[in-house]
C-alpha cells in the first residue's frame, strides 16, 4: 500500500489522506492533492500515520461485527400479504 502524507508548514504535524494500492496511481493523486492545497506539502510513503492505522482498525472491526450480526433481508417480491408471510 502507498499513502499520501501531508506535512501542515504551520503546526508542524503529518496526517494520512489517502492510501492507494500501486505507486502509479499515489503519484497521480499527489499532484492533485498539491495542486488544491498549497499551504501543505505533500509525498508518498509506504506507512501511514497512526491515527490513519487505528481508524482502519476501527473499520474493519465494525464491519466484522456487523458482518456476523446481520440479519438475512428476504426480497419483497408481489403485495404486502405476500411479504407478511415470509
Amino acid at each position: 500500500m502507498f499513502y499520501i502524507q501531508r506535512y501542515d508548514n504551520q503546526t508542524k504535524r503529518y496526517e494520512t489522506v489517502d492510501e492507494f494500492t500501486t505507486r502509479k496511481e499515489a503519484l497521480a493523486m499527489q499532484y492533485e492533492y498539491a495542486l488544491s492545497d498549497y499551504s501543505a506539502l505533500y509525498y508518498i510513503s509506504t506507512r501511514s500515520c497512526n491515527a490513519w492505522r487505528e481508524k482502519q482498525e476501527w473499520i474493519d472491526g465494525f464491519n466484522d461485527h456487523w458482518n456476523k450480526n446481520k440479519k438475512p433481508v428476504h426480497p419483497v417480491v408481489g403485495n404486502f400479504e405476500d411479504w407478511r408471510n415470509v
